[in-house]
């Protein structure tokens, strides 16, 4: 067995894996009430782009709105996307919460297309109105396509 001695994270475990080319990574990013207020017009990036002759593989996404007083009135889907292709769909359901909430969700088939970010965005239109958070957690590796 062939180890390269470098340690890669998968979730919240951490071990010696042998292919240089894949690098397991993790990333969280909190989402502000005025980035969900202007996600139609700006989606946000979440993973930035891996570079040429590489995809982001996404093993696991997670999604948590904190609530705080006012919920968002929205009427398009959220979605953790890369290009055309939606990574994660999470509906309509979360942004209307009353209450915090945490969804995990990933598409069954995704076409990996080199040099990407992962962006999340809704569809339709701005919500109006509400004032909590997001938090975006995903579990995804660099691959050499």
């Amino acid at each position: 067995m062939n180890n390269t001695g470098k340690q890669y994270v998968i979730g919240l475990a951490s071990y010696p894996y042998q292919n240089p080319d894949t690098v397991f990574s993790y990333i969280s990013k909190d989402i502000t009430s005025p980035q969900i207020l202007d996600l139609f017009n700006t989606p946000v990036e979440i993973v930035p782009t891996p570079g040429t002759g590489k995809a982001l593989s996404v093993t696991k996404v997670i999604i948590t709105l904190n609530y705080v007083t006012t919920t968002y009135t929205a009427t398009g889907n959220l979605n953790i996307t890369e290009v055309a292709n939606n990574i994660s769909q999470f509906g309509n359901s979360i942004l209307p919460a009353t209450s915090s909430k945490t969804i995990q969700n990933l598409s069954s088939s995704v076409v990996l297309t080199a040099n990407n970010p992962l962006m999340l965005k809704i569809t339709g239109s701005n919500p109006t109105l509400g004032n909590g958070t997001l938090r975006i957690q995903v579990w995804y590796n660099e691959v050499v396509i």
